[in-house]
């Protein structure tokens, strides 16, 4: 199968990251299964950063922590990829579907950021995830803002922290994992 990296990551990651996880990013072979397995457990974290959200929106996040749980758990080698494999088509399928009747709720993008965490190929769904995660602090913001414009900030900040984290994920020695918290600290 062949595998590309999307350029919007890479582009997030040349405003916000320092030059190594820039060059880490670019120059290592899509089929490097270590990478993938630090690209999906960075994306497992950005996932996990937002899933407070669903709580602070009243709504239940069991679904969406037990797909990132299930993303690490493949990510680390603990399951196989026919139990991933649950969390792929189906649940993404209904998520989305979700998300459009709901018209992209803060809910609906941090289920969509968790459910794509968990997908089987991390190489399409990576980008994707990490703009769900990044869309539902946006809009989380834009409703507790007093202006767009502090709103628009706190995009920035997420891309930024989002960069910074794919860089630790990238270094020699791994970060721990982002907790996966039922409410917002």
């Amino acid at each position: 199968m062949a595998y590309h990296k999307d350029a919007s990551i890479l582009g997030m990651i040349a405003r916000h990251a320092a030059p190594s996880t820039i060059i880490e990013y670019a120059t290592t072979p899509p089929g490097d299964d270590a990478y993938q397995r630090r690209l999906r457990l960075w994306v497992a974290d950005c996932a996990a950063r937002a899933l407070p959200l669903l709580a602070q929106h009243q709504q239940d996040h069991t679904e969406a922590a037990a797909a990132i749980t299930a993303a690490r758990f493949y990510a680390n080698g603990f399951i196989r990829l026919a139990s991933i494999a649950a969390y792929d088509d189906e649940l993404y399928a209904r998520l989305y579907q979700d998300a459009k009747r709901t018209g992209y709720s803060v809910a609906s993008e941090v289920r969509l950021a968790a459910a794509l965490s968990a997908r089987a190929n991390i190489w399409l769904s990576a980008a994707a995830a990490t703009q769900h995660a990044r869309n539902a602090i946006l809009n989380a913001m834009r409703g507790d803002a007093q202006n767009h414009r502090d709103a628009a900030g706190e995009s920035h900040d997420e891309s930024q922290w989002q960069a910074m984290r794919l860089g630790s994920w990238l270094a020699e020695v791994e970060p721990a994992e982002w907790p996966i918290a039922s409410k917002a600290a």
